[in-house]
C-alpha cells in the first residue's frame, strides 16, 4: 500500500500522565487515528488555527505564511511521510514559479500551516499501515466479568447503552517492535487474544 491517506485533525489532547499534547490525525474512510505527540507551542498554534483565531501581529507560523506568499508560492500538500527512530517526518510541498519544492518538516508545524491555508493533510499509506494497530478501548465503571470467559458478551450488549460503560475503537502507533508494544499494552492493563473477541467486539460497535 503506498497510496496516501488523507487525514484530518480530529483533536489534540493532553496524555494522563506526561501532560504533553496528542494530535489525532483521523482518517474519515476507515474512522481510525492516527497519534502523534506534539510540543505545547505547536498544540497552541494548532488549536488557534482550528478555532480561527488571528493575531493583531502575526505569529510564526503566520510569518512563514507570509513569505511564502510574498514569494508567489503556496503550499500544495503536507505529507506525514517517515518514521525514524520514534520520531515523524513531514513534507510541505510549496507550488512556485519554477514547480514544486518539498521542504522537510515536523509534523506539528507542517499541519499549523496546512489549518490556516485549508491545504490537504495525508499520510503515508504504507506508514500508516505497517506501524498501527487496532484497539478497542472499554472503560467500565461497574462490575463485569471477566472478557476472557464465557458470558461477556451478552452482559456488554446489554449493558452497552449503560452510561457506566465507554466502548470505543482507536488505533496506536508501535512505539518499537510489535512483540514490545504487546509487554507495554499489557502492563497498562490489556488484554491480548487470539482474535477472536476482538472481532466479537468490534461487532457489537458496528451495531
Amino acid at each position: 500500500m503506498n497510496k496516501n491517506i488523507i487525514v484530518e485533525v480530529n483533536s489534540i489532547r493532553l496524555e494522563e500522565n506526561t501532560e504533553t499534547p496528542i494530535m489525532l490525525l483521523l482518517d474519515p474512510s476507515s474512522q481510525k487515528v492516527l497519534p502523534i505527540w506534539i510540543g505545547t507551542i505547536e498544540a497552541v498554534s494548532i488549536a488557534y488555527a482550528q478555532e480561527g483565531i488571528k493575531h493583531q501581529r502575526p505569529q510564526t507560523h503566520d510569518l512563514i505564511i507570509d513569505i511564502i506568499e510574498s514569494l508567489n508560492g503556496t503550499i500544495d500538500e503536507v505529507i506525514i511521510s517517515d518514521l525514524q527512530d520514534n520520531t515523524y517526518f513531514a513534507e510541505i510541498v510549496i507550488l512556485g514559479d519554477q514547480g514544486k519544492v518539498s521542504l522537510s518538516s515536523r509534523p506539528s508545524d507542517a499541519i499549523a500551516l496546512a489549518l490556516r491555508t485549508d491545504t490537504t493533510i495525508s499520510v503515508n499509506g504504507d506508514l500508516f499501515l505497517n506501524n498501527s494497530i487496532d484497539l478497542i478501548l472499554i472503560e467500565i465503571d461497574t462490575d463485569c466479568p471477566s472478557f476472557m470467559k464465557n458470558g461477556y458478551r451478552k452482559w456488554l450488549s446489554k449493558n452497552l447503552l449503560d452510561t457506566r460503560v465507554k466502548i470505543f475503537g482507536s488505533t496506536r502507533l508501535l512505539y518499537d517492535n510489535l512483540k514490545e508494544e504487546k509487554y507495554r499494552l499489557m502492563s497498562q492493563g490489556a488484554t491480548v487474544s487470539n482474535g477472536e473477541i476482538y472481532e466479537d467486539l468490534k461487532s457489537l460497535l458496528s451495531k
